[in-house]
């Protein structure tokens, strides 16, 4: 029987400890167990696989580069995978020019490699002499980029060849833009990027022959304070679903095949009994929030993680065949802190959870034939768990 590993990043940024645990899968019953501990000292968060070399690409979503004295940004790791062990061997990493990389993808050819910084909350205050001579301040903020790198024939992660910057601030927490996903459309003409500093959703494709990241429509600007996060695809038709940080709607889009955007329908994500703006969030002053999304191979069924203080768990909705439009099919409260990811497994038979806090877990549910989530198939506590990523080994 082939093996499947689970690769759990640990993202300590509040709590827990940093690292990459790798995981045992049963495929048949669910069933996880610890294997290795594959790197101790990264700050992960999103991961993304390349099955055909064998690598997990990673971000270490950090605000200062060790390799410098101070400040830096984040950095992009690539390991070659062990398929017999699942061991994981470092073979690069390249900073990623901004702080806390959030989200990396593979485009479609394997040639590059996107990722989405969300930058950091930081600014810094300059004395500026403006052109009358008179005297006064400038702030600034660290840049909120989109990149795209190249990939070696190897897998290693190759130059840096173009970045876009997103500018929008904000007079409030957020402060200015934080790009916060890169996820590509099922044809592969383009990718969306939720900035859930600007509140807007940006299209963008590659130009193969340039090796430059073009706008592939003007953006969208979502709910004022919404705050978009993540988003998926629906296979059969051109709608994707984006999830919000700082409200409780999941929104579905319409697109052509220029990118031209329609908002279609806003669905909530948790029942109505549950006072969404009176749940507290994981840190104290802070608020509840969506975190990961996920959608099924068959795309009838979209995953919802939800977080805040007695109702972290996982919002199931159906989508309907007809409309595309989701529905809240199910609610299911964890038994777990500071739900964050969650990924189904590669047979779409198993979901994972992973928590952040409380020594951190990572949980397996069964799935039932009507896409609700059944019971526990297996548990384990990983401190800081929070992105899963599946590899199955040839």
């Amino acid at each position: 029987m082939a093996k499947t590993f689970l690769y759990i990043s640990q993202w300590n940024e509040f709590v827990g400890e940093p690292g990459i645990a790798v995981l045992d899968y049963d495929s048949e019953s669910g069933e996880i167990s610890f294997r290795s501990q594959a790197d101790s000292g990264l700050t992960c968060n999103c991961t993304c696989v390349d099955k055909k070399r064998n690598i997990l690409y990673i971000t270490n979503e950090v605000k200062e580069n060790p390799d410098y004295v101070k400040g830096g940004g984040g950095l992009i790791y690539a390991f070659k995978i062990n398929s017999e062990t699942g061991d994981l061997e470092q073979i690069s990493r390249a900073p990623s020019c901004c702080p806390c990389p959030a989200y990396i993808s593979l485009d479609p050819t394997g040639k590059y490699l996107v990722c989405a910084n969300h930058s950091s909350y930081f600014a810094v205050t300059k004395a500026v002499q403006k052109a009358d001579g008179a005297w006064g301040m400038e702030v600034v903020y660290d840049d909120a980029t989109v990149d795209l790198f190249e990939i070696n024939d190897d897998g290693s992660i190759g130059r840096l060849i173009d970045v876009v910057k997103h500018t929008g601030v904000k007079n409030n927490f957020v402060l200015h833009s934080h790009p916060h996903s890169a996820v590509w459309s099922p044809d592969g003409s383009f990718f969306v990027c939720c900035d859930k500093g600007d509140d807007n959703i940006y299209l963008y494709s590659i130009d193969y022959e340039k090796g430059k990241l073009t706008e592939a429509s003007k953006p969208w600007p979502d709910s004022p304070g919404s705050m978009p996060r993540y988003c998926v695809f629906n296979k059969e038709k051109n709608i994707f679903y984006v999830n919000h940080e700082k409200s409780s709607l999941i929104t579905a889009f319409e697109y052509d095949e220029n990118g031209i955007m329609k908002e279609l329908a806003a669905t909530a994500v948790v029942p109505e009994d549950i006072n969404w703006s009176g749940i507290k969030g994981f840190k104290p002053g802070k608020k509840p929030a969506q975190q990961s999304l996920i959608i099924s191979e068959d795309g009838r069924y979209i995953y919802d993680v939800i977080n805040g203080s007695g109702i972290d768990g996982i919002s199931v909705l159906k989508i309907n065949g007809e409309s595309g439009i989701p529905e809240l099919i199910q609610y299911l409260k964890a038994d777990g802190v500071w739900a964050r990811g969650a990924k189904l497994s590669p047979d779409g038979r198993f979901l994972i959870l992973t928590c952040v806090d409380d020594g951190g877990a990572v949980i397996s549910y069964r799935l039932g034939s009507d896409g609700k989530i059944e019971d526990e198939a297996g548990r384990l506590s990983v401190p800081a768990a929070s992105n899963a990523t599946f590899f199955e080994a040839n």
